[in-house]
């Protein structure tokens, strides 16, 4: 399970058991996250610029959020091409 620390309007830091993350990785990220999805929730291509190795085989991940997937798709005229 991950927890998120910190958000901002250019990154999101959180915390995770996952070892496998790294720097430079890319990712799709949901923020904020419900279940079930709701209409405020955004969808974003982000890339790891951050893993801190932390106590208890935890990590601290710093991902700077690269675009909006849904302003990438309005830009294309509404069609997705990342999912």
């Amino acid at each position: 399970m991950n927890v998120t620390k910190n958000v901002s309007r250019d990154g999101i830091y959180f915390l995770s058991k996952i070892p496998s993350y790294y720097e430079g990785m890319r990712l799709f990220l949901t923020v904020p996250y419900h279940a079930p999805s709701e209409p405020m929730d955004q969808e974003y291509l982000g890339q790891v610029a951050r893993v801190d190795r932390l106590e208890g085989g935890q990590s601290g991940i710093a991902v700077q959020l690269l675009t909006s997937l849904g302003k990438q798709a309005a830009m294309m005229g509404g069609m997705r091409t990342m999912k």
